[in-house]
């Protein structure tokens, strides 16, 4: 504190009181405050008003540096308050005003956030806990931020404040140390403890422009997903109501969106309706789960899942409603790492005539022990058994005009390969012939790089063929097929692997298998491999017609790099006038089936995830 001026009449025999008006500047950074006090100074009472402009909320930094490893914080507050209250009794308060925080960041550094917001608005009416009064004329979140990442051993939250909280534990039990911000955090406890059971209002509630980031490096391979942009909003919450009302929507990172409806009994939180509604999301978006738990990938299907519940006294009453679109495994991924489970088999008795998975799952129970009703699964499995069989003439000529059409318009890319499946390559012949009995047809091609996972699985190989080297005394120049075969098989979590990994990065900082690997070979590796894919891959692409001459009608667009919608790199085709009439009457027949029972029902799901 600098600058400080106090100004007071001082106190008089005959009076237990003493007023003064105060104005500083903060010493740590920019921020000043001014305002007036009163104080009983017999029983303690006092009042205060005091105005906070611009204070930079950084010396927090030091009480944080007591229960932490690591860790940054940072904000500016703003606030115009009037409370009186008592000194002896935390809950003798009665207050209004205006608290506003803004550009708060708090993480691991000021580069990497954990938490953050733009801006935090509190306009109090009046805040009174010991008279069960907590009244708001508006909460607005402006951009709030959140990351959770979990890694092979704890996640970013234990890794800052030790595992389960433990040096925030004896920090809190020091004695002998004052922290300011634990302090802070009691007294927030201790005033809205009662906050649910007592008189409340907010007038406006408002979270907009929100995004939350959960990432899972446990898993084969990298998994993330982010609920962005958030917005939840609520008016009137306000206990004397009948019902409070909240929304919430977002879109999902990469792909979907979600919707939640949410009506609640202000006096009970036992007794709410709820509506949901998740949609377009596509199942190879799971593909690290699927693959760690089954060892089979998805490339292709979209995920659907809505709902309404009925709670009352914590009764549920809830119907469920799943459903997949044209969902189709991938080849298996065999992998000591990876657990098994016969996909096929249990793909082939759960899929209907549609190609499509839709089933009924109601919960009741109580919000302690809720019960799963599978009779609706149960029931389609067993007619799925006898009818499928019967069906497969069907299936299968759907499934054919399907795949064919899908390699019609495009070659979809195995990670890290540079030439093209066999099925693809038979494709690209026809293409050639045709592009050369059609001189006016040409063909524009639509890479679309699914970069992040491309670097990744070669992040991987490149790792563990530096280790296997290492292990073996071998150099680069020896290194054989047979060699690249006994890499591809090596676990990513063999200990020999991860043993050398840790040994050779020495950073207990580095709290993921991707940050050892990109420390132990270099970025420069992994951008040269990539770049050297893309060219093997363009000139794959393009030798079938360079054979005939036709590359000059092949104009290949500039490569998108975005999360693959399959979990795969593929080039995307679009015919330039005349097209394959074999195309044109696949498309036709493929129609014709959409329109007629069972997959006429499912039409305007699959329209929709088009869109």
């Amino acid at each position: 504190v600098v600058k400080l001026d106090l100004v007071s009449t001082g106190i008089k025999w005959n009076s237990d009181t003493i007023a003064a008006k105060f104005s500083l500047l903060s010493g740590c950074g920019p921020g000043e405050m001014a305002g007036d006090f009163t104080i009983n100074t017999k029983n303690l009472d006092y009042r205060i008003a005091s105005v906070i402009h611009k204070l930079d909320l950084g010396f927090i930094n030091q009480y944080l540096d007591d229960f932490s490893n690591f860790g940054h914080f940072s904000a500016v507050l703003n606030a115009d308050i009037k409370s009186t209250g008592n000194f002896k009794d935390a809950e003798v308060l009665d207050a209004k005003g205006k608290v506003i925080i803004s550009a708060f960041h708090f993480g691991k550094d000021s580069l990497d956030d954990y938490a953050s917001f733009k801006k935090l608005v509190v306009d109090v009416n009046q805040l009174n806990p010991k008279n069960h009064k907590y009244l708001f004329d508006s909460v607005l979140l402006t951009h709030p931020f959140l990351k959770y990442e979990q890694y092979d051993y704890l996640d970013n939250f234990q890794k800052m404040f030790g595992k389960n909280g433990g040096k925030v534990i004896l920090a809190d039990n020091d004695p002998a140390r004052f922290n300011l911000v634990l302090e802070i955090g009691k007294y927030i406890r201790l005033l809205s403890k009662n906050f649910l059971a007592s008189n409340y209002q907010v007038n406006r509630f408002s979270l907009t422009e929100g995004e939350a980031v959960y990432t899972n490096y446990t898993l084969n391979e990298k998994f993330s997903l982010s609920a962005s942009p958030l917005f939840i909003s609520g008016d009137s919450l306000d206990k004397n109501h009948k019902r409070l009302e909240l929304t919430f929507r977002s879109s999902i990172q990469p792909y979907g969106n979600a919707t939640v409806l949410l009506s609640m009994n202000p006096k009970d939180s036992s007794d709410f309706d709820m509506t949901y509604h998740l949609q377009k999301f596509p199942l190879a978006m799971f593909n690290p789960y699927l693959v760690y738990y089954t060892s089979f990938p998805m490339d292709r299907g979209t995920l659907e899942v809505k709902g309404k519940w009925t709670v009352r006294n914590g009764i549920i009453k809830s119907t469920n409603h799943l459903v997949v679109i044209d969902p189709r495994l991938s080849g298996r991924l065999k992998s000591k790492s990876s657990k098994w489970i016969p996909m096929r088999l249990i793909m082939a008795i759960v899929k209907e005539r549609g190609n499509v998975i839709d089933y009924e799952i109601p919960i009741t129970g109580d919000l302690k022990k809720p019960k799963f009703h599978v009779k609706d699964v149960v029931l389609d499995v067993i007619e799925n058994i006898f009818v499928n069989p019967a069906t497969a003439p069907y299936r299968k000529e759907v499934r054919t005009l399907e795949n064919g059409l899908e390699r019609s318009v495009g070659v979809q890319w195995e990670m890290r390969k540079p030439s093209l499946p066999e099925h693809n390559e038979r494709f690209m012949t026809r293409l050639a012939d045709f592009l050369s009995e059609n001189p006016a047809a040409s063909v524009s091609v639509y890479p679309l790089i699914y970069t992040e996972k491309e670097k990744e699985s070669i992040l991987f190989y490149e790792a563990k063929k530096k280790y296997f080297l290492h292990l073996f005394s071998k150099r680069s120049y020896s290194f054989s097929k047979k060699d690249s075969a006994e890499v591809e098989k090596m676990q990513l979590r063999d200990k020999g692997f991860l043993k050398h990994l840790t040994a050779c990065c020495n950073d207990s900082m580095l709290c993921t298998i991707q940050q050892k690997c990109y420390r132990y070979i270099g970025y420069k590796v992994v951008n040269a491999r990539f770049d050297e894919l893309q060219k093997k891959r363009e000139d794959a692409f393009r030798f079938y017609f360079l054979q005939n001459k036709t590359s000059a009608r092949i104009l290949l667009h500039k490569a998108q790099n975005k999360v693959a919608y399959n979990g795969f790199s593929s080039f995307s085709i679009k015919y330039n006038g005349k097209i394959p009439p074999e195309l044109e009457e696949a498309y036709r027949e493929l129609e014709t089936l959409d329109e007629k029972t069972p997959r006429k029902r499912y039409a305007g799901l699959r329209k929709k995830n088009k869109e």
